[in-house]
C-alpha cells in the first residue's frame, strides 16, 4: 500500500509535471492532500491534475480553499480534517492551521498525524509514539531542502525532493513502534 502525501500546491503549474512524474513512478494506491489547492491564483493545470487524481485521492481544506476550489474540483475539500486507515496505522490529515503540533487531536485518533500549512517539511517521533510527519510544500517551499513531497511505503515514511524523487529522510512506522 503506498500513499504519496502532499501540500500547498497554490495553483502552481511549474510543481504539476514534477508531481505527475513521482506520481506514475511510485504508483501509489492512494494520495493525501493536505490543503492550499488553487490559491491564490487559480491555475487549469493544477485543478486539471488534482480533478485526474480524484479517485483516489484524501484530502482536506487549507485556509486558502474555499468554495471556489471546491467548485472547480470533484473531490471533497471542506473538512478540516480526515482520517486515512491503513492497517495497522491511523494517520490524521489536516492542512495545519487548526490541528497543529502544538494543537494535536484527540489521543487515538491515528498513530501519525500529517499536515501542511508551514511549507516546512518535518518527520519526527514523540515520546508516546506519535510521528509527526509534514511533507513541506511541493510549489512554495520555506526551507533550503526546496519542493517536498512524502510517500509512505508501507513500512516507513519518506521525505522526498519534487523534481528528482530523491529520498532525504526516512523513519519506520510498524506496529511495535506506537
Amino acid at each position: 500500500m503506498g500513499i504519496l502525501f502532499f501540500s500547498d500546491l497554490h495553483g502552481s503549474a511549474q510543481a504539476v509535471p514534477f508531481l505527475r512524474r513521482q506520481i506514475d513512478l511510485l504508483r501509489p494506491e492512494r494520495i493525501a492532500f493536505l490543503g492550499d489547492s488553487l490559491s491564490p491564483e487559480r491555475s487549469p493545470a493544477a485543478i486539471a491534475f488534482l480533478n485526474s487524481l480524484a479517485d483516489r485521492i484524501t484530502a482536506v481544506a487549507g485556509n486558502c480553499d474555499g468554495d471556489r476550489e471546491q467548485a472547480a474540483l470533484l473531490f471533497p475539500l471542506h473538512e478540516d480534517y480526515a482520517l486515512l486507515n491503513v492497517p495497522p496505522h491511523r494517520f490524521f490529515l489536516t492542512h495545519g492551521d487548526r490541528w497543529s503540533p502544538s494543537r494535536l487531536p484527540p489521543a487515538g485518533m491515528g498513530d501519525v498525524f500529517c499536515f501542511g500549512h508551514s511549507h516546512v517539511p518535518m518527520l519526527h517521533r514523540l515520546s508516546d509514539g506519535l510521528v509527526l510527519f509534514n511533507p513541506g510544500s511541493c510549489a512554495l517551499p520555506r526551507n533550503a531542502l526546496g519542493p517536498t513531497f512524502g510517500f509512505f511505503n508501507g513500512e516507513e515514511l519518506q521525505l522526498r525532493e519534487v523534481p528528482t524523487g530523491e529520498i532525504l529522510s526516512t523513519l519506520a512506522i510498524n506496529p511495535s513502534t506506537h
